[in-house]
């Protein structure tokens, strides 16, 4: 959704600035203080100044916890930091580690099923604690499944929710434009991709790159998310999968 908001923000003339980490809270507050603003926060963790703002309204979407470790893994083994993207924490030593970095102890680990296991016992961890911990009661947050967006062809649900916020009919003709060019199943379905956090578009990955040996540990180890954020109703997933 980056690229479609980044390419809103310029056709509307609205800043567009990333609200991610504790560091952006005065940034977020003196951009407030000028006017209307598109933030984008990466991950469930936003600053103070826009959660508790009443008049900022949050659009906050999760995916599938499987296709999450899936697409993680593959971005992490293959990152490239830059200014925008630095991902610190997969490029520095640890002592753990041996000396190597995350990316680096990933990288050398030789089979996928043991690349999987480690993705899962670390960073996986911390994504889904934050799927799990977000406030899903909040009044002034729009809930999306990354899934329901891929099903979206039309645009329905993205003019929905930018009809709630309380866009004009004029800019939602703008905006909509904006997510057609640059979703997955439309204009940018056919180039490549340079989000490198995009792997691939498809859902339900994991239902091919699951093997039942491995549904078994993940469903061990994040079952109760699974439940919890409305994905399987109980633990038959793993047995399909055999």
């Amino acid at each position: 959704m980056r690229k479609v908001f980044s390419d809103v923000s310029k056709a509307l003339n609205v800043p567009f600035t990333s609200a991610q980490g504790r560091e952006r809270e005065d940034i977020v507050r003196r951009r407030l203080a000028k006017g209307p603003a598109i933030f984008m926060a990466p991950s469930g963790r936003i600053p103070r100044a826009l959660a508790d703002n009443q008049g900022v309204t949050i659009i906050h979407m999760i995916r599938d916890p499987r296709d999450v470790l899936l697409s993680g893994l593959d971005y992490h083994k293959t990152h490239t930091p830059t200014p925008r993207s630095p991902e610190r924490f997969l490029h520095e030593p640890r002592e753990e580690f041996g000396g190597l970095t995350y990316q680096q102890k990933l990288r050398a680990t030789k089979t996928r099923l043991g690349q999987l296991k480690f993705e899962m016992s670390r960073r996986h961890g911390l994504t889904v604690r934050q799927m799990l911990n977000w406030d899903y009661t909040n009044p002034r947050s729009i809930e999306w499944r990354y899934e329901d967006l891929m099903d979206d062809h039309d645009g329905a649900m993205f003019q929905d929710a930018m009809r709630v916020i309380g866009y004009s009919q004029v800019q939602r003709r703008v905006m909509i434009n904006a997510f057609r060019r640059n979703s997955l199943f439309g204009n940018a379905g056919c180039q490549p991709q340079t989000d490198a956090h995009i792997t691939s578009g498809q859902t339900s990955r994991w239902k091919t790159e699951f093997s039942a040996k491995f549904a078994h540990l993940y469903e061990t180890q994040f079952g109760h998310a699974l439940r919890q954020l409305g994905y399987e109703h109980d633990a038959s997933w793993v047995e399909r999968l055999r």
